[in-house]
């Protein structure tokens, strides 16, 4: 089981960000293809929903938020 610092530490060594260029506005979601998503429903065996969230701890200095990233006012300078 990873350590919050090591989750945490995924958000910059597992980042997309830039990868399909400049201007792009989907960034992962660029994966999720129509050929993948019937992958996905073909592998449907029992129609179970399981929940991936996970609470993580967030630092003090960065801002808590529901809309934005937390990089955001500093992106956008």
């Amino acid at each position: 089981m990873p350590t919050q610092d090591e989750v945490l530490g995924y958000f910059d060594t597992l980042s997309n960000w830039g990868r399909w260029g400049d201007d792009d506005e989907l960034g992962t979601l660029n994966h999720i293809t129509d050929e993948v998503r019937l992958a996905a429903a073909r592998a449907v065996r029992h129609g179970r929903s399981v929940s991936c969230g996970w609470d993580v701890a967030v630092p003090e200095e960065m801002e808590r938020s529901t809309t934005t990233c937390p990089c955001t006012n500093v992106c956008a300078s």
